[in-house]
């Protein structure tokens, strides 16, 4: 049996959620223009819930996707966090044009970035255990509880606790703020 192509494995997978993603963006900044006010806010809504879906759980769909066509664990995790990477580029890209380079930089590791990688990884661990749920139940013999999704699972609830939940998400916010003002503002 011959192993099947990157495209195959990793680029369908990536389409699958990038492409939506992608076209809600562009609908989501363009909805502005629609002149009829409920149809501009229905459309900015749907195109908004779509774009932070697919930011949000594209890592899931994806590996989840990827696991079955075949793609190797790394490149299963790489692929899966394209979509936040992509958002986080974006995000950096914005903030370039009020702050510094470095600045910018430093913008990457805000809340919501944070959040984001923190939710992907968890999601990636959660996705392991549902594809090996569904090769055991197919008769294979495979381990569904193994150490690595569990510990990303793990890190995804303490972080997520930490960056949101903690004191309402202020403490972790207030310790990037003093960070930027001890590394920026002298």
């Amino acid at each position: 049996m011959s192993q099947k192509s990157l495209f195959h494995r990793c680029v369908i997978p990536l389409c699958f959620v990038m492409i939506p993603l992608l076209v809600s963006f562009i609908t989501y900044f363009n909805s502005r223009r629609i002149e009829n006010d409920t149809l501009h806010q229905f459309v900015a809504m749907a195109s908004g819930l779509i774009l932070i879906a697919s930011i949000f759980f594209g890592a899931l769909v994806i590996y989840i996707l990827a696991f079955f066509r075949g793609a190797k664990p790394a490149e299963r995790i790489i692929v899966s966090l394209i979509p936040a990477v992509v958002f986080e580029v974006y995000e950096i890209y914005v903030a370039s044009g009020v702050f510094t380079f470095a600045e910018s930089l430093y913008y990457g590791l805000s809340p919501l970035p944070i959040t984001i990688f923190l939710l992907a990884f968890g999601l990636m661990g959660l996705g392991e255990l549902v594809c090996r749920l569904v090769i055991k139940r197919r008769g294979d013999h495979v381990r569904i509880l193994i150490p690595a999704p569990i510990v990303a699972i793990v890190a995804m609830v303490i972080g997520l606790y930490v960056a949101l939940i903690w004191g309402n998400g202020a403490y972790f916010f207030y310790l990037y703020i003093d960070s930027y003002l001890a590394l920026f503002k002298t």
